[in-house]
């Protein structure tokens, strides 16, 4: 007779766990076996970066989520477009401008294609940011300068008192 050997899960049934865990609303639990899995040697799939993400994003856990980004960026593989964007609501989830901010410009760098949701989440995550989209309030994030990493040269918001001095309608009518 052989000794029982003990049986350690792999990848694919803590991917299986986390996904179950996740897709019931279980967040942290999904997010603490992953915790689990790695403290026990398990290395992580493909499959266990997209359910990983996916927890993050309705968890609000954006560090998580950026560092399962890197983890796919570190060994040369460019994360697929729809992993970034729900790191990017993860960011929005948890009101982290500073993050989105640097999402955007990751994705930026990788040539990752931005679609409109991406944007919205970014958007999002600043509006939740401190109640301001940078309106001259409160200061952008680092290398953000109005959010010139959508691609194009726009500038920050303007606050509506700083509109209304600059020469936006006023009220009343007649000339000033």
């Amino acid at each position: 007779h052989f000794p029982a050997a003990p049986v350690r899960p792999t990848a694919r049934a803590y991917n299986a766990a986390m996904s179950a865990l996740e897709r019931s609303g279980r967040l942290s639990e999904a997010l603490a076996l992953y915790g689990q899995m790695v403290g026990e040697g398990v290395a992580p799939d493909s499959d266990t970066v997209h359910v990983v993400i996916s927890a993050c994003e309705k968890a609000g856990a954006v560090g998580t989520a950026v560092s399962m980004l890197r983890r796919l960026e570190d060994v040369h593989v460019r994360p697929p477009a729809r992993l970034y964007a729900a790191a990017m609501r993860a960011a929005a989830a948890a009101a982290d401008a500073h993050s989105a901010a640097a999402i955007l410009s990751r994705m930026l760098a990788q040539s990752v294609p931005r679609s409109p949701s991406t944007y919205a989440a970014a958007i999002a995550a600043s509006l939740h940011t401190n109640g301001a989209f940078h309106t001259g309030g409160a200061p952008a994030p680092p290398g953000v300068g109005g959010w010139g990493v959508m691609g194009g040269q726009g500038a920050s918001i303007p606050s509506s008192r700083a509109a209304a001095t600059a020469g936006g309608p006023r009220r009343g009518g007649g000339a000033g």
